[in-house]
């Protein structure tokens, strides 16, 4: 059975936190929001983060975890990286109608390969699209959906391509990313869905 997202926080609609947060509406910000541990390997993120250059780029990292020390100070010097704690639950609508895009990753491991993280899930519900950096089911998801990119969750060269061609993209064609995660959340995941499957 497919899962769902909370539907009641994860809809299009919210308003954008950018003013709040310092960034400027002609940027073009990707998120990680959730577990900031060992299984989502956000090293190469980070190390994605350091080689681009175009100057709209912002990413967003919130939440917590056991590796979050580790990772603020691997990304002191990148100065596209914004880390804004946890956000609670009400106003993940808000976070994300400030965002272009939402970066799920998962180490390349057996169970990874067959998981797909619930933000996945709540990206898509929100007409968010993902880039995902992973290998199997999430990224087959995403691709095959065309509601946003995919890289090599080791690799960071191939989250630098996802970013840079994201980054490069037309608003147009951003929006169209975006229909498609919003299309493919109500055919795929949404509670009615899952209802009709149980």
């Amino acid at each position: 059975v497919p899962m769902w997202a909370d539907e009641a926080t994860f809809a299009p609609g919210g308003k954008s936190m950018r003013n709040e947060l310092g960034i400027a509406e002609d940027s073009v910000v990707l998120a990680y929001a959730g577990a900031l541990g060992e299984a989502q390997g956000l090293e190469t993120l980070i190390d994605a983060c350091r080689e681009i250059t175009d100057p709209r780029f912002v990413c967003i990292v919130a939440g917590s975890g056991g590796s979050e020390q580790a990772l603020r100070a691997r990304a002191r010097d990148v100065t596209a990286i914004r880390f804004i704690g946890r956000i609670p639950q009400p106003r993940m609508t808000d976070l994300m109608a400030s965002i272009d895009a939402s970066y799920v990753s998962l180490r390349d491991t057996h169970l990874g390969r067959v998981s797909t993280p619930s933000k996945t899930q709540a990206a898509l519900a929100a007409g968010v699209p993902v880039v995902a950096a992973a290998r199997g089911d999430v990224r087959r998801v995403i691709e095959n959906a065309r509601a946003g990119l995919g890289a090599d969750p080791s690799s960071v060269s191939s989250v630098v391509d996802a970013i840079r061609q994201f980054c490069s993209m037309s608003v147009s064609d951003r929006a169209h990313l975006a229909e498609n995660a919003r299309r493919t959340y109500e055919t795929k995941f949404s509670l009615e869905r899952g209802a009709a499957e149980v």
